[in-house]
């Protein structure tokens, strides 16, 4: 498996530089269509969008790996940069950007990624569309695509009568990102950074806790992944050497 994938990942904005410029570009007025792209193509249960950045950097023989594991006694959903040697089979893609075409960022040994995954990369009109829809609004460095399903986030919730949300931390030392179910409770209102978003139509039945943003003609946004800030209004920014490469130390928030 060669992978010609890094030096895209690595050149991947710092979260708060992507959204501040897609604030100033006009949030609502860049994901509306898009959303609405996938919309067209029935796609919206499998896919949504993605502001592009990156946690570390990765070498040229790693990838970004997506595993479940046991962190700290907590089940625990973890990417982390793992060498080619080390990945083996049985891993898909489940988040890209699109230049000429779609380029893998991160994967993942989730058992439900390779038959989404296949869906998205073979649906030609799609890919033609939300391509030109991305170019046309200036906005292919900012916005890709991501794979909204995992087994973790349907089974590894603690409670089912509580409000939980999935909290990612950096681990800088591994060049990790850890995701685990944290009370709602917990999280600083007004600290997060939205970082993915999934088109819902006006008809929600699932019961999963999500949050709505906002309205387009065809249907509501939906707030999948955020980021969170920390105490000071920003992101504390933690550079440490790994052999080059380095880590970002601050926490996402993931909504399912």
């Amino acid at each position: 498996m060669k992978n010609v994938y890094s030096e895209n990942y690595n050149a991947l904005p710092d979260v708060i530089e992507a959204d501040e410029e897609l604030t100033k570009m006009g949030r609502d007025t860049i994901l509306d269509p898009l959303l609405q792209v996938i919309a067209k193509h029935d796609l919206e249960e499998l896919v949504g969008l993605r502001l592009l950045h990156n946690h570390n950097q990765i070498s040229k023989d790693e990838i970004m790996l997506e595993r479940e594991e046991v962190n700290r006694d907590e089940n625990c959903l973890t990417t982390k940069a793992t060498r080619l040697s080390d990945v083996g089979e049985g891993f898909y893609p489940n988040s890209w950007a699109l230049t000429d075409t779609l380029i893998p960022l991160e994967y993942s040994s989730d058992p439900s990624i390779k038959e989404d995954s296949h869906r998205i990369l073979t649906n030609q009109s799609f890919i033609k569309d939300f391509k030109n829809e991305v170019n046309r609004l200036g906005v292919d460095h900012l916005l890709g695509l991501y794979v909204l399903q995992r087994q973790f986030f349907e089974k590894g919730k603690p409670n089912l009568e509580l409000n939980y949300e999935l909290v990612e931390t950096t681990d800088v030392d591994r060049r990790a990102n850890i995701i685990t179910y944290k009370k709602s409770s917990e999280i600083e209102e007004g600290s997060l950074i939205d970082t993915v978003w999934a088109y819902q139509n006006n008809d929600i039945t699932m019961g999963c806790e999500r949050v709505k943003v906002g309205c387009s003609q065809l249907g509501c946004k939906v707030v999948v992944i955020r980021c969170i800030e920390d105490g000071f209004g920003g992101h504390e920014r933690k550079v440490v050497q790994h052999d080059k490469l380095h880590g970002k130390d601050y926490d996402h928030v993931f909504k399912p």
